[in-house]
């Protein structure tokens, strides 16, 4: 866990669902054996909530995604998160911070939420917001989201837009 990721702050949002009663468990893959998750957990009493997990291969990453709710993505900085697209794809809704590229693939109040980098009580809320929609308003959201990554990240798109981008380049010369 790198620290752009700021678990940090996803960790601060589940105590204050704690502190509301909401009823929740989050896990972070690959953050097994971190001393300052370890101690944050600790510190907020979140023991019994909060999942860390060794590194793991790629399709088991699939398979817990699937077994997910949600997708979390508290990152200060990212480009397009390549996870956000997967969970999309899978029918995942993902809640994120507004951390760069990542508002280029989901629409607000569409797809899912986007809160404020090192905000835990907008990510809280947010988490609280989708645990109160109901299957369809899911699924509504979820097909979404999924036609949108189907629409915008098809082989044929990519390799056109990197195909642009190469003949810029030669042109530059």
């Amino acid at each position: 866990p790198h620290w752009i990721k700021d678990y940090p702050t996803a960790l601060k949002a589940c105590a204050l669902l704690k502190k509301k009663n909401i009823d929740f468990q989050y896990t972070i893959i690959g953050g097994q054996g971190n001393e300052e998750l370890q101690f944050l957990i600790d510190q907020f009493k979140l023991r019994d909530t909060i999942f860390l997990t060794d590194k793991i291969p790629q399709n088991q990453v699939y398979k817990e995604m699937r077994m997910a709710d949600v997708l979390l993505i508290t990152s200060i900085e990212e480009g397009l998160p390549n996870v956000a697209v997967e969970a999309m794809a899978l029918g995942l809704p993902v809640i994120s911070t507004d951390c760069g590229g990542v508002e280029e693939l989901i629409i607000d109040d569409m797809e899912r939420w986007l809160v404020p980098i090192r905000n835990p009580k907008a990510l809280a809320t947010a988490i609280a917001q989708l645990k109160n929609l109901s299957l369809e308003q899911i699924n509504t959201i979820t097909l979404a989201a999924r036609a949108k990554v189907e629409q915008q990240h098809t082989v044929e798109k990519m390799v056109n837009d990197m195909e642009k981008i190469y003949f810029f380049a030669l042109k530059s010369l």
